[in-house]
């Protein structure tokens, strides 16, 4: 039977690496928390109505590389009883089948404007595994100026 031991961390590592890791996952923490809180904000009126997937596709999109594979989806929802055709990324269009129902949100003063949602999920993702690190990584510094303390305190006793 395998042993799994508490986790050992590398104390050779300085402690400016460490303050830094936590300090980017911060940062990053702080930029996606915000576009994530701001989109909301702005959209916090938007309705969640149901509509239809149309088609499933894809177009290339110039980018600073070449080119960038775009998957979206084609959407008909109706709002106040009149019937809208609209485009929303996806991550993957394979998950996508055309009549599938999907929830979207709609701008009630503009039924033509949809809601990011790819941007949305993109951002909370990154907040979330930002947060992740943030917190593996400061207990990790926490655990290792520890170590370090006892290390210190044995060195003083045996040469006391």
């Amino acid at each position: 039977m395998i042993k799994i031991g508490k986790p050992r961390i590398n104390t050779k590592i300085s402690s400016y690496v460490w303050i830094m890791a936590i300090i980017i996952s911060l940062i990053m923490l702080i930029i996606f928390g915000t576009y994530t809180a701001l989109n909301f904000i702005k959209t916090r009126n938007y309705i969640k109505i149901d509509a239809i997937v149309t088609n499933v596709s894809y177009y290339y999109e110039p980018s600073s590389d070449g080119e960038s594979l775009i998957n979206y989806i084609e959407l008909k929802y109706t709002f106040d009883n009149l019937e809208y055709i609209g485009k929303q990324r996806v991550f993957f269009r394979n998950f996508q089948k055309v009549d599938k129902k999907v929830k979207i949100y709609v701008n009630p003063n503009n039924p033509k404007v949809i809601r990011d949602n790819y941007l949305t999920k993109l951002s909370i993702f990154i907040f979330i595994i930002s947060l992740i690190f943030n917190i593996f990584t400061t207990k990790a510094y926490l655990t290792m100026k520890k170590e370090k303390l006892m290390e210190k305190d044995y060195e003083k006793r045996k040469n006391f």
